[in-house]
């Protein structure tokens, strides 16, 4: 009786956890719509070169003016890299437009960085530029 229980314990975990995977991966996020970034046209405006440890304003904005408080993110990474790293983030101005500020990396070489909008976990990206640091 005993090894029956275990057994009818770990199938219904098992089937509890497909589930509970299932709903989790196609459950839409309350609100969560690219729509509500209005990114249809994010802009972003950067140098191409920069000397090393020297800080950069980068700054853009998007195509239509969000109703609602947009949180805009600058992300970097190196060429040869896939991952982005999160640099300064600000809410996106009245007029929908972004200043933000980095500091080169102290070690010479090509850059790729863009912006990142979110709103209620929807999110966009920019296009990306490239800053050879010297």
């Amino acid at each position: 009786m005993k090894k029956a229980l275990t057994i009818t314990t770990l199938v219904i975990v098992a089937i509890a956890g497909a589930v509970m995977a299932f709903a989790g991966v196609t459950a839409p996020k309350s609100s969560a719509t690219t729509s509500k970034c209005h990114a249809t046209a994010l802009s972003i405006t950067a140098p191409s070169s920069i000397a090393r440890s020297k800080t950069i304003t980068v700054t853009g904005s998007e195509a239509a003016v969000p109703g609602h408080t947009v949180k805009a993110t600058l992300q970097r990474r190196k060429t040869t890299a896939t991952k982005w790293v999160n640099g300064a983030s600000a809410s996106l101005g009245s007029a929908g437009e972004y200043s933000l500020k980095w500091k080169a990396p102290a070690k010479k070489g090509t850059y790729k960085i863009r912006v990142r909008v979110t709103y209620s976990g929807a999110s966009h990206t920019s296009a990306t530029k490239t800053v050879k640091v010297k």
